[in-house]
């Protein structure tokens, strides 16, 4: 059986591949985004392509940043989420 703990680090380890997995699908539409940057000679839209990339890579280094530092924390965190539930048990 399962204590509480160890739900809570396998459930943080779960959302952190999900975290990895958002931010490579981020990197994919990256070229697409810059490409289009480069073929538009409209000032308002290329404007507002590069708002979109910055949109994006801020996107990914914080989806990037979460699921490192969760994967790598995951157990000091679930210890921390879980500190008064585990006492009753």
């Amino acid at each position: 059986m399962m204590t509480l703990r160890q739900v809570a680090a396998v459930l943080i380890r779960i959302f952190s591949i999900w975290w990895f997995v958002d931010a490579f699908v981020v990197l994919t539409s990256l070229p697409a985004d810059i490409l289009g940057i480069a073929n538009y000679q409209s000032g308002y839209l290329a404007t507002q392509r590069e708002l979109s990339l910055l949109m994006a890579l801020i996107r990914l280094f914080l989806f990037l940043g979460l699921g490192v530092s969760c994967l790598i924390f995951s157990r000091p965190l679930a210890k921390c989420l879980t500190k008064g539930l585990e006492e009753n048990s």
